[in-house]
Parts: C-alpha cells; sequence; structure tokens
C-alpha cells in the first residue's frame, strides 16, 4: 500500500515536468488546460488513493530553471505527509539570516524553482505560510499529530504572491 502511494506521487512529479517541458506553457494554464496521463492513474485508483493523488495534482508546480543546485532526500516524506495531514517538525537554515529554527509546520504544497524543490507550509512559529527550501531543512520529522485542512490552494496562494 505504502509502495503504490510512493509510486503514484512518483508518477505525478514526472507527469508534472513533461506537461511543463514540453509545452512549455504558464504554470496557471497547466493545472486547467492540459489533460494528463496522470488522469489515467487516478481513474484505477480506490477512492482513497484518488484523493490523496488529486491532492497532489493540484498542490505541486515545476518551474524551469538553470541554476543546477542540488535538492533534497526529502520530497517523497513531504508529499506524504501534505496527503495525510500530518504536522512536520524540521531544522532549517534560513538563507538571508544564516541561521538554524526549529519549526513545527503543516505541508500544503510544493513547487520547483531553480533547481530546488520548495515546501509551502502554515508555520505555526510565524503564524503564517511560509516557503523553505528542501534542500535547506536540516533535519525532518514527520509528527504522529494530524492537523485540520485549511483547503490550501496553490493557483491562489501564486496569484496572491505576484499581487
Amino acid at each position: 500500500c505504502g509502495s503504490i502511494s510512493l509510486l503514484v506521487n512518483s508518477f505525478l512529479l514526472i507527469d508534472k515536468y513533461f506537461i511543463i517541458h514540453l509545452e512549455n506553457l504558464t504554470y496557471f494554464y497547466l493545472f486547467h488546460k492540459l489533460p494528463s496521463s496522470a488522469a489515467k492513474i487516478k481513474s484505477v485508483l480506490r477512492f482513497s488513493k484518488k484523493e490523496k493523488a488529486e491532492i497532489l495534482s493540484e498542490r505541486i508546480a515545476y518551474f524551469n530553471n538553470f541554476a543546477k543546485e542540488i535538492t533534497s532526500d526529502n520530497l517523497s516524506t513531504i508529499q506524504i505527509a501534505i496527503t495525510n495531514l500530518e504536522l512536520v517538525k524540521i531544522k532549517y537554515l534560513s538563507i538571508s539570516k544564516n541561521e538554524l529554527t526549529n519549526r513545527e509546520i503543516e505541508p500544503q504544497a510544493l513547487y520547483h524553482s531553480n533547481e530546488n524543490w520548495i515546501l509551502i507550509a502554515w508555520c505555526n512559529l510565524r503564524n503564517d505560510y511560509r516557503e523553505f527550501r528542501l534542500d535547506k531543512i536540516e533535519t525532518l520529522e514527520v509528527l504522529n499529530k494530524h492537523f485540520i485542512s485549511r483547503n490550501f490552494n496553490l493557483i491562489e496562494y501564486f496569484k496572491s504572491y505576484n499581487q
């Protein structure tokens, strides 16, 4: 059951990557207009798995970038935490302040930029949404606690971010 989830999660990432690179469209257009092979996979999943696959499909974006920096090994763990609404404890190295902070976060979505995966999460320390580069997360622990869905919408987040 867990390996099926990882396989579906991986497939969704690959699907997003190829749609973006083959069609060269903006990320807003991708979420609503293009048919994808992920839809075919989701159609054969049981309802609970289909619902989780749909959450990830709506909360992953991939941007073209050329920095070629190394990212993180925490991607699959975070994907599962997003779909299961699980709290995550991280030790994060701030890029701007070059300091380590301990945070308890509610992971909401992921996007890829500058060859790095970025996690959008509700940060309980800051009481607001924050973005965390996965390669700057020193430690990550999925807690045995769940949070209530904030009905996060990645498209709306990007629209408000660009205003």
